[in-house]
């Protein structure tokens, strides 16, 4: 299992909203879902999926995505030579991106 604070994290992503921000519905992204962090970041990100928090999955093209609960949605993105409109569209309507 994967050590951090993910209270940290969710407190940076409260800050947006004492900082601001007026939306009642945060879209968090997460690139690296299957790596040590990454699949944590999903794994509790999950529990939280809901009416004002709503989890996309960014990946690579040909990355596994079976270990993707139903209901979050995916979207393919490749960072290597990207163009922008491309990125732009991948990363559309999400608020926080970790």
């Amino acid at each position: 299992m994967v050590s951090f604070n993910i209270f940290a994290i969710f407190s940076q992503i409260s800050l947006l909203f004492w900082s601001g921000m007026t939306q009642t519905h945060t879209v968090v992204g997460i690139l690296g879902h299957n790596g040590r962090v990454g699949s944590e970041l999903l794994r509790q990100l999950t529990s939280l999926h809901g009416n004002d928090f709503t989890v996309v999955v960014l990946h690579r093209p040909g990355s596994n995505v079976s270990t993707i609960p139903s209901g979050i949605e995916t979207r393919e993105i490749e960072l290597d030579g990207e163009d922008g409109k491309r990125f732009d569209k991948a990363v559309s309507g999400i608020n926080v991106l970790v």
